[in-house]
Order: C-alpha cells, then structure tokens, then sequence
C-alpha cells in the first residue's frame, strides 16, 4: 500500500533540490570567483575567459550515450495504477493531472542537476557528476 510511504517522496525530492542548490552555489563560486578552475584562461587582456559551453553534440556516440538516461529517467509510469487505486475517486483528468505533475517535476530536477553539474566542470565534465567535485565538498 502507497500510503505507508505518503511523505517520503517529499523527502526525496527535497534532498535531491539541496543537492541541486548546492551545486549550484559551487559552479556560480567557480565561474565568477575563479577558485580552483583551472580551465579558465586569460586573454590578452588579463580578464578570465569562460570555457566555450558546448550546447549540442556532433557525436552520436554521445548522444546515444545519453538516450538510455533520458528514457530510463521517466519509468515512473509504471506507478500509475498504483496511484490510481489510491486516489478517492480516481477520474482521467486526475490521473492525467497526476502524471503531468510528477513527469514534469522530474524533468525540471533532471535538467536542473545535469545543467549546473556542466556549468561546474564544463566540457571535462565526468560520466558521473559527482566526480567533478573535490571530495571534501
């Protein structure tokens, strides 16, 4: 039953929002500060300059890389009957309601991680984003 498990979906989806938060405190903290980006040059000027943000691959091995992640992320449809059976009066525009609510949510989590887990690291970003932070953080 769903209902013994109500609240840890709140808990979830608030340590995975600090985590979020917090890499995103050190990316802005690497960028703008500069602390221990090595990856920043200077120009002729002596100003820092950003590394070039590659907004779209050329690699199909990147991008079928990435496509079992893309799909795999959203498999939690397969709780919809589940959610069903435990809603009051359960009606299509409910569980359509239900399903928007929770894939859109878990889209912007999934874009938000990866987007500043890239702006940390850049183009040596690591398969695992975690990699790209120093241990003690």
């Amino acid at each position: 039953d769903l209902y013994a498990l109500r609240h840890i979906c709140y808990v979830g989806f608030t340590s995975v929002c600090v985590i979020v938060l917090t890499m995103a405190v050190r990316a802005v903290q690497r960028n703008s500060l500069g602390n221990g980006n090595e990856s920043m040059e200077m120009d002729t000027a002596g100003q820092r300059q950003l590394p070039k943000v590659k907004y779209f691959t050329t690699d199909l091995g990147d991008a079928m890389f990435a496509f079992p992640i893309i799909v795999l992320s959203f498999l939690c449809a397969f709780n919809v009957v589940e959610v069903q059976g435990a809603l009051q009066s359960p009606t299509r525009s409910q569980l359509k309601s239900v399903l928007r609510t929770s894939i859109s949510l878990s889209f912007v989590l999934f874009e938000a991680f990866g987007l500043v887990g890239y702006l940390y690291a850049y183009d040596a970003c690591q398969g695992n984003i975690f990699l790209n932070f120093d241990a003690a953080d």
